[in-house]
């Protein structure tokens, strides 16, 4: 059980040193790539200590996790977009897609991100996990510490969501 730390016995120097390697271990599960885990178990401490200046951090432990975690959806995120617009950047020039096709695309990218930032955060990592990460039901259910069919729940309830938001988008 984490216990409850005053901000006067906060040190989050010891933090650091006691759960760097498992954050590390956790964050790479999700990105795939030792580094990138590395960098952002070191963003999430940098935004732990900001946060612990102006609030109190009831649970450290679990707000370091959560940030990571959310650091490294968001990483997953930014580097879809990038994949999705790499085929535009390396055609030549009589390829090139109009300023227009980039522009509607490049907005209905913003939409999609917008709508999955809308979900319940559970149900949001599971549908990245899923849907960006490409990950098993199995797996998405071992990372997270959730029945398969909780994940089989929160990925329909999530595509059910997307598709509504969609339909309603289309029609205004």
């Amino acid at each position: 059980m984490t216990e409850i730390m005053p901000p006067e016995h906060f040190n989050l120097q010891a933090l650091f040193s006691s759960h760097q390697v498992e954050l590390i271990r956790h964050v790479a599960k999700i990105v795939k790539c030792e580094e990138t885990a590395a960098d952002l178990t070191q963003e999430s401490y940098l935004i732990l200590s900001q946060a612990a200046q102006t609030q109190t951090i009831q649970h450290p432990r679990g707000f370091l996790f959560r940030v990571a975690g959310n650091l490294a959806f968001n990483h997953l995120r930014r580097n879809k977009m990038v994949e999705a617009n790499a085929p535009y950047l390396l055609t030549d020039d009589l390829e090139t897609p109009s300023a227009e096709h980039l522009v509607a695309q490049q907005q209905r990218l913003e939409r999609f991100l917008k709508i999955i930032d809308e979900l319940p955060p559970r149900r949001r990592d599971v549908f990245i996990l899923y849907k960006v990460h490409g990950m098993s039901h199995k797996e998405i259910a071992g990372e997270l510490g959730i029945t398969v069919s909780g994940v089989e729940k929160h990925i329909a309830k999530g595509l059910s969501f997307c598709r509504q938001k969609f339909l309603a988008l289309e029609e205004e």
